[in-house]
């Protein structure tokens, strides 16, 4: 039996930074997943038996998320964005309750990776929760799956104890908005759909899926169409999703998916360009892929506007204008006031820097080409044209690594002759960024590999490229070499390839992860 002592000092010593250590032992190491995805599509088939496992030891019932008021969001490309439009218009939205009093909504807010700290994955109102709140949340669902009763009614007789890294902050995200009363929850899917921990959910007000590509293969399939059937599995019977327009036979994939759940299915165009411009909205967000986004951002609000199960609708009413395509009212300030951090993120020079940063967490061969087509459109202008430029690139898990790069270095070459290369595998100091789940390479093999592929493809001197052991290293490099630049001819520099990379870079610069809100502030 425990002290009150013990306690009393075990709960002392609660901080941050322990939740954060504690987090930490619940990730998988390389190997491990790498067995787990030999296992194949069983083990897929476990997880949300055993996600609900979990949330039924912590006291809780499946049908409690559904007063959660739920927007579900699956894709390979864009979904993040696409949460963070739908966040902010819900920011910048004036609201009435079924009473007709004006109010503003509590907006809950999951997503994943963090860039820089944890707490980003869980937002309350467009911020990443506080330390401390994150702290008391983080112990109170440790603490609910580490009680002995009720016990754990496992799934299979070697089913974990506890859940691994993202499930547990699945769990936490959870218990964190129905303590917090949000009046919508904003759901990001982690990995595919029909078998993600997000998809515990069984009553969402309404579901989107954003454009699909190849990514994580080996858990989803091999074809657009196969990962199309994983995405269409967040769908449920007389819940609407919407979809944008797919590659290939995937719009058919999830048409059929739907078919047979018996769920409402429309696909949404991409906003035009002119109706975007004669609107006056201007985007936060660079690049024309963002069309796409903030059209199902607008019918997925629109839907849970309408909903007879939700709290609130807009104090001007919901209904789009008479004009087809057009962008409603009460869409464009959220709209023109999104931001995703390390998605379409430029960070101008600041004083005694020479440095302009394009930051951008593309990593898939598609978003790639249109984070290539970003910094393109970003650079086309006399002053920017002919810039030095440096590319700081690393791929997430190597996949497509080649392509990827190659790509990537001929769109910087349109906009310059003067280019440098800086490679790096995704190793950072924050223990918020350790990341047990890929080997360290101390060789560096990748990297090499990478450098003499582009030598010989894009004919680029190998004095030009330059291989660190960590982010911290190459930015630190590219701080040295190029801040002594012309002033009146920043340098530029782009860096993707990955979400980590991106986070590591970022906090290498001494971004707040604070200041990683999904809504530009008024000037």
């Amino acid at each position: 039996m425990c002290s009150s002592k013990k306690i009393v000092e075990e709960t002392s010593t609660r901080s941050y930074e322990s939740a954060v250590k504690d987090l930490n032992t619940l990730q998988s190491n390389a190997a491990t997943l790498k067995q787990l995805r030999d296992a194949g599509a069983a083990l897929n088939l476990l997880n949300l038996p055993e996600t609900r496992s979990f949330w039924e030891k912590m006291g809780y019932k499946t049908s409690d998320l559904n007063r959660l008021n739920v927007i579900h969001v699956a894709g390979t490309k864009g979904k993040g964005s696409t949460c963070a439009f739908i966040d902010s218009i819900f920011q910048n939205t004036d609201f009435v309750n079924s009473n007709g009093t004006r109010m503003k909504p509590k907006v809950g807010l999951y997503t994943s990776p963090h860039l820089i700290e944890v707490r980003e994955r869980i937002r309350i109102n467009g911020k990443p929760i506080e330390k401390d709140l994150f702290q008391r949340y983080f112990y109170e669902t440790w603490d609910l799956l580490k009680r002995p009763h009720p016990p754990l009614n496992k799934v299979m007789e070697d089913s974990p104890d506890m859940p691994m890294y993202f499930k547990y902050l699945t769990l936490m995200a959870f218990h964190t908005f129905i303590r917090e009363e949000v009046d919508v929850a904003i759901l990001e899917v982690g990995l595919g759909g029909e078998y993600d921990s997000t998809n515990m959910v069984e009553e969402p007000i309404v579901c989107g899926i954003t454009s699909l590509g190849l990514d994580h293969q080996a858990n989803l399939g091999n074809t657009v169409e196969e990962i199309a059937v994983h995405k269409a599995g967040i769908s449920k019977k007389n819940v609407p999703l919407y979809s944008v327009p797919q590659p290939g036979d995937a719009g058919k994939a999830i048409a059929n998916v739907c078919n047979q759940r018996e769920t409402p299915l429309t696909f949404v165009n991409p906003l035009d360009q002119n109706v975007v411009t004669n609107s006056g909205l201007k985007f936060e967000l660079g690049g024309k892929h963002h069309l796409s986004n903030a059209a199902l951002a607008i019918q997925l609000c629109k839907t849970w506007f309408e909903s007879e199960k939700t709290p609130l609708s807009p104090e001007n009413g919901v209904d789009t204008e008479t004009n087809p395509g057009s962008i409603p009212k009460w869409a464009i300030k959220g709209l023109s006031k999104a931001k995703w951090p390390g998605r379409s993120h430029v960070i101008e020079p600041s004083t005694g820097s020479n440095i302009r940063w394009f930051i951008d967490g593309a990593h898939t061969v598609e978003s790639i080409v249109a984070c290539g087509e970003w910094f393109v459109s970003a650079n086309s202008n006399k002053q920017n044209k002919g810039a030095p430029t440096v590319v700081l690139f690393n791929p997430a898990h190597g996949r497509s690594a080649n392509i990827m790069f190659e790509s990537l270095i001929s769109d910087v070459q349109k906009t310059t002759d003067d280019i440098k290369i800086v490679l790096c595998p995704n190793i950072s100091a924050r223990a918020d960024s350790k990341n047990f789940t890929v080997f360290y390479d101390e060789k560096l093999e990748l990297q090499h590999s990478l450098a003499k592929n582009i030598s010989e493809k894009a004919a680029i001197s190998e004095n030009d490229i330059h291989i660190f052991p960590t982010i911290n290293d190459a930015v630190d490099y590219i701080r040295k070499e190029e801040n002594g630049s012309n002033p009146e001819n920043p340098t530029n520099v782009i860096v993707a390839g990955s979400l980590h990379l991106v986070g590591g870079v970022l906090d290498a610069l001494g971004t707040s992860a604070s200041n990683f809100t999904t809504c530009a502030t008024d000037n």
